[in-house]
């Protein structure tokens, strides 16, 4: 069974990126990616700009269009792990979008984190396009892992392979029991 409810800065998050109908200016700088396409100095970056291994603070919902990337060694909340566009051109539901959504990040969670989903500590949300935002393009979903117990944090969690503590103890009995053959 799944952890408690997400940290409010989350459910911001999640709202703020499908609501991105809403263009709205920022005073912010813009953010600045390597040749490898990596943020190497924090800025803005509209909705539609955030890539696998970007790291995102939540933004304070006047801002509706824009999110504010920062490196990942820097305190953040979310880090996108997965990012897939959906094919088609009409939008079917946010609901049918999420249920995608779940599908394709329960997958692609253990490769980027290093356990599977029902065994982790860490969450993720995932992100969708609103019926709006689809009308002008959008067709990307993004799988964002943060840690619940932690709040924002420093640091990727990639590769973290931090389990919950009943299957921790789960795995230890296992590998401690004699191999038989």
């Amino acid at each position: 069974m799944r952890r408690g409810a997400p940290p409010l800065a989350c459910a911001a998050l999640v709202l703020a990126l499908a609501s991105c109908s809403s263009v709205v200016g920022s005073d912010s700088p813009d953010a600045v990616r390597d040749e490898a396409g990596t943020v190497v100095t924090a800025g803005v970056v509209d909705a539609f700009s955030v890539r696998r291994g970007d790291c995102l603070l939540a933004p304070d919902g006047s801002r509706l269009a824009d999110v504010e990337l920062v490196l990942c060694a820097d305190v953040h909340d979310l880090e996108v792990f997965h990012s897939f566009a959906q094919p088609g051109d009409d939008y079917t539901s946010r609901n049918t979008l999420l249920a995608q959504a779940k599908a394709a990040c329960d997958i692609e969670f253990p490769a980027a984190i290093g356990v599977p989903y029902g065994a982790s500590a860490l969450e993720y949300r995932s992100i969708v396009p609103s019926e709006a935002s689809w009308r002008h393009g959008d067709r990307t979903i993004l799988c964002a892992v943060f840690d619940p117990t932690t709040g924002p944090a420093a640091g990727t969690l990639f590769g973290a392979a931090r389990c919950a503590r009943e299957h921790c103890a789960a795995a230890s009995v296992r590998q401690s029991l004699p191999r038989t053959r």
